[in-house]
């Protein structure tokens, strides 16, 4: 099928993500490509599949102006600027990112340099994601440029020259990031590859996981899980929660993969090698004390999977006032992959005053009101009604 569709095509590339750019209804797919300039291979520039709606794809990536024609290593889709159409980022392994604007029109303009949001330039998986719930999406971009010896200095506090991750937040307006890597306590030497974000405790605000890649012993150095404290700063609770993991992660998911409500760590690990024995790994979450809801969209004129489609979830507070939790449907690593459904933290709350779907296609809005927590439900575009999905058996969780 893949030849039939139009996409087999011989390229290198580690790289891929879904989205409907040109909001049509139909899912279009991005390839970044590792094209190299000392062995220029134009099979491995950059690619964007157009979605013709009849199982076929053609490639426009020329034309739509997102060729990019350097070492594409992460991809990541995402509105960053809120005008309905979903941005292109693309991290570049030794060369400058490419954060490409989506004109609208079927073509795109690269205002990485403008934005300044081009490192770190030894790139590797990035995502777009909203770490502080003020309904803007942020940038993350992993660095791939660092030793083990450097690492160990970094956690010493002792100076170093290894590169940093870049946490860009989305202030909004003309010139809408800025850089709080720093500020956040995110400023730290490591060399993630397989990489993710999801909400570990339940509190609303979105945790990250950064596992190591390379397969030289020289670069083994635990898995970082830090957590994000309400969007101010993230702390590091590696220790902590166990997961400090030395083998290879070459891809985290993180998901409520046994639907008890907590998100779990799931690490893709080893087979760079011949021979190379390390094992996958599953995380359970232990659980906590926190509320949660999950959210499945369906899209009717809206692609199928939902998948640039907005949730917002308000929910009141002891003090009187509501605070609000935001999600999009489909925003994950380019070295990871999460659910479409989206379990969101709750906090405290056990209900939720209201819950509100924006769709892309249609440009339609949805709001339902007072919803229980600790439930699964279904939401379908253009339909005023709530499917609350059946939970599997309670189990007992795994001893540690």
């Amino acid at each position: 099928m893949t030849t039939a569709a139009g996409l087999g095509e011989p390229i290198a590339s580690q790289a891929a993500a879904w989205a409907d750019y040109d909001n049509d209804g139909r899912l279009d797919l991005y390839v970044a490509g590792e094209f190299e300039a000392t062995r220029p291979d134009p099979r491995n520039r950059g690619r964007l599949y157009h979605n013709r709606g009849n199982g076929t794809f053609e490639e426009v990536a020329t034309r739509a102006g997102v060729a990019n024609d350097r070492y594409g290593k992460g991809v990541a889709w995402g509105d960053y600027d809120d005008d309905g159409h979903p941005d292109l980022y693309v991290a570049n392994l030794g060369q400058p990112g490419r954060l490409y604007h989506n004109r609208g029109d079927g073509t795109f303009e690269d205002l990485a340099p403008i934005l300044r949001v081009t490192e770190p330039s030894f790139a590797f998986a990035c995502w777009f994601w909203d770490y502080d719930n003020d309904g803007r999406l942020d940038l993350w971009i992993n660095p791939n440029r660092a030793t083990l010896s450097e690492a160990i200095r970094d956690q010493l506090g002792q100076p170093t020259t290894g590169d940093r991750p870049r946490l860009y937040r989305n202030t909004g307006g003309m010139d809408p990031f800025q850089d709080v890597t720093a500020e956040v306590g995110l400023d730290r030497v490591v060399l993630p590859m397989g990489s993710n974000f999801g909400d570990i405790d339940n509190d609303g605000f979105l945790d990250i996981y950064l596992a190591t890649g390379r397969p030289s012993f020289a670069y083994l150095m635990p898995n970082r899980l830090f957590r994000n404290a309400e969007g101010r700063r993230f702390e590091d609770i590696t220790g902590a929660t166990g997961t400090g993991h030395l083998q290879k992660g070459h891809g985290v998911a993180i998901a409520d993969w046994d639907r008890d409500g907590d998100q779990d760590i799931f690490v893709e690990a080893g087979g760079a090698v011949p021979g190379d024995r390390a094992h996958n790994v599953l995380f359970e979450n232990p659980g906590n004390g926190n509320h949660w809801l999950t959210v499945r969209l369906v899209g009717t004129r809206t692609n199928r999977s939902a998948i640039g489609a907005r949730i917002r979830v308000d929910l009141p507070s002891p003090d009187g006032t509501v605070v609000s939790r935001y999600r999009t449907v489909g925003t994950t690593s380019s070295f990871g992959g999460n659910p479409l459904a989206c379990t969101i933290g709750l906090g405290s709350a056990r209900r939720v005053g209201a819950l509100e779907i924006q769709w892309p296609t249609s440009r339609s809005r949805q709001v339902f009101h007072d919803i229980a927590a600790n439930a699964s439900i279904e939401i379908t575009e253009d339909r005023d009604e709530i499917r609350v999905q059946e939970a599997p058996p309670i189990r007992q969780k795994i001893p540690h």
